[in-house]
């Protein structure tokens, strides 16, 4: 890839053509989660490109030094990248977070209505 644009809509295609290969879209029952799944993939797709930026980023601050381009590795440039992945990591654990208490709270639900179906029957 030359530039970041080029990453950028090989990511989009990339993700349209695994919606198409899988069947047409399953859409969410609940509205709003149907606007949080697109909200998602606005927001996720840029992420991974800035991840995609940071790691290239921390490569080029540990090459070697060069006589060619009296490059030398960058530590501080290290320190940045780290704390911008250390951020989004946090970041990304809250959603998890969040995600994976709202399945708990759906699987006990479930337990429930099971349970209560059962003494039904």
């Amino acid at each position: 890839m030359e530039n970041y644009k080029d990453l950028s809509d090989f990511l989009q295609v990339s993700v349209a053509s695994q919606t198409a290969k899988a069947g047409p879209p399953r859409a969410f029952s609940d509205a709003d989660l149907s606007q949080l799944r697109e909200q998602i993939k606005r927001i996720m797709i840029p992420k991974l490109i800035r991840v995609f930026e940071l790691k290239l980023a921390a490569q080029q601050a540990v090459t070697p030094p060069s006589r060619l381009t009296s490059h030398r590795p960058d530590s501080g440039k290290l320190l940045e990248i780290q704390e911008e992945l250390s951020k989004l990591s946090e970041d990304l654990k809250l959603l998890r977070l969040w995600v994976d208490s709202c399945q708990n709270q759906v699987s006990k639900a479930m337990d429930q209505v099971q349970t209560a179906m059962k003494t039904i029957i």
